[in-house]
């Protein structure tokens, strides 16, 4: 298990994260064997076995169990306020949380990113996340609730182990996005946080 450190964040913030990482090893790893329908629901039937995009969303998924189970040995979470500049990029009102980019090339789908190839670089085995205001008053908007802390941590996680970006933002976006197949959703951070909130109730 990863030793969890933190720089300036508040007892609540700590506390959340904390409950989220203590499952983070688990969901990542439940998400390994999950059946079809949640798959389909947050990455379509292109994602599914068999399906143009199932390659892509596999290689993904193991890689996230793989790091969170075996290669990370810390994650650090880092408290920003308005105002900060986190790699070029300034806090703003409304922000969540952020980590510096990963190390993936991906393959061009005319002149989409869409699928993951061999890296280029490598994710090193402690990561540092940058905790923003909006962390602790993120809602999802979503009829159910979510983790919503756990919901942003695996998000921005997921940019830095498997190379995905943020094609867009919220549960609806991501459902629509599923639902028509869109040849962006297996690189969408966004699909990858809410697959993982939607598998906490599986998970002890």
């Amino acid at each position: 298990m990863f030793t969890l450190r933190f720089e300036g964040t508040s007892a609540q913030q700590q506390a959340a994260i904390e409950a989220s990482a203590a499952k983070m090893v688990a969901v990542a790893a439940f998400a390994t064997t999950v059946g079809d329908a949640r798959i389909s629901r947050w990455f379509g039937d292109a994602a599914l076995s068999g399906g143009a995009r199932y390659a892509d969303f596999d290689a993904r998924r193991n890689k996230m169990s793989e790091y969170l189970g075996q290669q990370c040995t810390s994650l650090t979470f880092v408290n920003k306020v308005i105002g900060d500049v986190i790699d070029k990029a300034k806090c703003e009102h409304g922000d969540i949380a952020q980590v510096i980019g990963g190390a993936f090339k991906t393959k061009s789908v005319a002149g989409q990113r869409a699928q993951l190839t061999e890296p280029d670089g490598f994710v090193p085995s402690g990561l540092r996340i940058f905790v923003h205001p909006g962390f602790m008053t993120r809602s999802s908007g979503a009829a159910r609730p979510f983790d919503n802390q756990f919901n942003t941590l695996m998000h921005e996680i997921s940019h830095r182990v498997i190379a995905t970006t943020d094609h867009w933002y919220g549960e609806g976006s991501s459902l629509d996005a599923a639902q028509r197949n869109n040849a962006l959703v297996v690189d969408c951070a966004e699909n990858w946080g809410f697959f993982y909130a939607d598998l906490l109730p599986f998970v002890a």
